[in-house]
């Protein structure tokens, strides 16, 4: 995914059915794969304390999410890993969320 997790996610089955090309809606799951912020990355750069569950960012598009969402999601879904495609790391990958 690009950007993140949404509340909105319930299975993998919601990803496979999404019809491309769309134009997405906002609120909307489309706008969450999107947009969405780890927040491990947000603490890094704006030194904020850790975030817990999901939280509306202040761009007023999407959430901002921490690690136990990450943690919930992968076990809801029965899935190892999420890759993400949204922000450049210094060695062209990094890892959140216990490696998640």
């Amino acid at each position: 995914m690009y950007g993140g997790l949404s509340p909105q996610l319930k299975s993998i089955d919601q990803l496979r059915q999404i019809t491309r090309p769309i134009d997405p809606s906002n609120p909307s799951i489309h706008i969450d794969l999107l947009w969405f912020l780890f927040h491990n990355y947000l603490q890094l750069v704006r030194s904020r304390p850790l975030l817990k569950r999901c939280q509306a960012n202040n761009r007023g598009l999407s959430y901002t999410f921490g690690p136990d969402v990450v943690m919930e999601t992968c076990q809801k879904l029965d899935i190892d890993l999420i890759a993400r495609a949204h922000q450049v790391v210094q060695d062209g990958y990094g890892f959140f969320a216990d490696r998640k």
